[in-house]
């Protein structure tokens, strides 16, 4: 198990713990880090930089003031099993992205790949990707697509 801990960015100040996980999966670490983005609570976080030492990964992030939250869904307790993954349509100046689709993975490997990728088949369609995110809120991995 890893810890992980996502640090926020301001101005003329130290950063700040923005989220701590104490005991995660090395693989869902792995997968956090291919994230542009990262909401949490009220806010889309931007991803600067990555710091890896052995006892901790830290993803440094600042407020993406440009981006509002899509959902104010809040998962506690996930219903599904393993990690779900929604492809979204990316629309430029819209704050509304279609889903595309959802998939529900039973590995960390299965998401990676998919977020690591330049384009994807979504229902027959090729689509090419234009960012990643990790919806702490949903408890969800998000690949946007055009």
């Amino acid at each position: 198990m890893k810890r992980l801990q996502y640090r926020c960015l301001q101005i003329d100040e130290e950063p700040s713990v923005l989220a701590e996980y104490t005991r995660m999966e090395e693989e869902e670490v792995h997968a956090r880090l291919l994230c542009d983005y990262y909401v949490y609570g009220t806010h889309v976080y931007t991803k600067e930089s990555l710091l890896y030492s052995e006892e901790q990964t830290v993803i440094y992030v600042s407020v993406a003031n440009d981006e509002e939250v899509i959902s104010n869904e809040h998962v506690l307790r996930p219903s599904w099993r393993g990690v779900k993954l929604e492809v979204r349509q990316f629309k430029e100046e819209s704050t509304y992205y279609p889903l595309l689709g959802t998939w529900y993975l039973s590995r960390y490997p299965e998401v990676m790949i998919r977020l690591v990728v330049d384009q994807i088949e979504v229902k027959g369609k090729v689509w090419i990707k234009t960012s990643t995110e990790f919806d702490e809120n949903r408890k969800t991995f998000v690949l946007y697509v055009q």
